[in-house]
């Protein structure tokens, strides 16, 4: 059973970025927009990866459980 997208599908859509030549306060707002999307780019790959280790550990423990 699905509940939702995964947060891998969820990541896809943070791969635009605002394109073009711009002056002034919207050079500013296109940089800062590119690193806030960046930062949540990354920050969503390390939960991946944090959450893959947890399913990893949670396995290893059951595992030892039942041994």
């Amino acid at each position: 059973m699905k509940l939702g997208p995964t947060l891998e599908e969820r990541v896809r859509h943070l791969e635009d970025r605002v394109e073009g030549e711009y002056r002034g306060l919207f050079a500013r707002l296109q940089s800062d927009t590119n690193t806030t999307i960046q930062t949540l780019r990354d920050l969503a790959a390390k939960m991946g990866e944090s959450a893959d280790a947890l399913k990893r550990a949670t396995g290893e423990i059951s595992a030892g459980s039942q041994d």
